[in-house]
């Protein structure tokens, strides 16, 4: 695991030529084509990150939470600070997922039934925005390698096809870039229940249409978690509207959500899962709605304190057509005190 994080950054770059999938001719069904793998909103790493909208560290990690001293923190601050995601702690989480389909159409077009990569890269920023306001920062930029058919949406993973013969190639680059920030008053952030809200930014950033929805979209976003000393337990909800681009291309109105459930081993280690659910407004059904179980644990890459993990997901969302039935989901988060600018409030004395 400890050579671990070059490799999640790198999806399969090699764009082999098209392959083909036949459609049985007579077919009039019109699809919604299930998420290959990049997540719309929070583009979930695990639960020692959770709520982006963050928690004090509990009241045995008050003096976790204070800036750093001379020399550094020790492995038991870091274990600690790591659950803070409004600590004093910034976080480079990389999350990679691969996905597979079962269905119809997969047994009609092979490659639908391949293995789905998708990098998510996400700083996790926390910043004082007030004397009496955090505000948590999280751009999520998405890496993807999809072998995708023509007539592809991304993201609200709906899907056209004509009659005959379908078209399928490799295609790998960047996808939509989200921008989360998530807000909480001091006394809202305390544990061990925290709430907080904020909002989401989906920008057109996709290098190829097939990776992208061709829309700017936007939504309110909510986070409430328990922090325990074992169980931690909450949800993110995420709401996007889009409001601008490719007047071709389908609106996006989907609505996000993101259970956690986490049990504490022990300081560093733990079990439990993050996924996704996500409501397709437009189509009028769940295109994710995983379950499944994880692992996570701090290691030390050299001089940097870095949480690895692993988890395995299963889809109840049930599509007879196409359905994403399994993931595997590995996550890389160094963690490294924030500059000391962070800790200061940048509006207000």
């Amino acid at each position: 695991m400890s050579k671990l994080g070059l490799s999640l950054i790198i999806a399969a770059l090699a764009v082999p030529a098209p392959t083909y999938g036949q459609l049985l001719p007579g077919s009039h069904d019109r699809w919604a084509l299930r998420e290959v793998s990049q997540e719309l909103v929070p583009g979930r790493s695990d639960s020692r990150i959770m709520a982006q909208a963050g928690a004090v560290a509990p009241e045995s990690a008050e003096k976790a939470t204070s800036p750093p001293a001379p020399g550094g923190y020790t492995p038991e601050q870091i274990a600690e600070m790591i659950n803070n995601p409004l600590g004093y702690l910034w976080l480079l989480n990389v999350q990679s997922t691969v996905t597979w389909f079962s269905g119809a159409l997969v047994d009609r077009a092979t490659p639908l039934g391949h293995g789905q990569s998708s990098t998510l890269i996400q700083p996790v920023l926390s910043m004082q925005l007030t004397p009496n306001i955090r505000w948590l920062s999280r751009p999520i930029i998405p890496i993807n390698s999809f072998e995708l058919p023509n007539n592809y949406t991304r993201l609200t993973d709906q899907f056209d096809p004509a009659m005959g013969t379908i078209t399928f190639s490799r295609t790998t680059g960047l996808g939509d870039i989200q921008w989360m920030n998530y807000f909480a008053t001091n006394e809202a952030v305390k544990p061990p229940d925290i709430f907080g809200i904020g909002v989401g930014l989906l920008m057109n950033t996709a290098t190829s249409e097939g990776l992208g929805t061709g829309k700017w979209a936007a939504g309110p976003a909510a986070v409430a978690v328990h922090l325990g000393d074992k169980w931690t337990y909450g949800i993110i909800a995420q709401q996007f509207w889009s409001f601008a681009g490719d007047s071709h291309r389908k609106d996006i109105n989907l609505t996000s959500l993101q259970p956690m459930l986490r049990y504490a081993l022990n300081q560093e280690s733990g079990l439990g899962v993050m996924p996704n659910w996500n409501y397709n407004w437009e189509t009028r059904r769940w295109t994710q709605l995983f379950v499944g179980l994880g692992f996570d644990t701090m290691i030390n890459l050299g001089p940097v304190p870095t949480q690895v993990g692993i988890e395995f997901h299963y889809n109840l969302a049930q599509n007879d057509l196409l359905n994403p039935q399994w993931q595997v989901r590995v996550v890389f988060t160094p963690v490294v005190p924030a500059p000391a600018w962070a800790g200061r409030p940048l509006f207000g004395n």
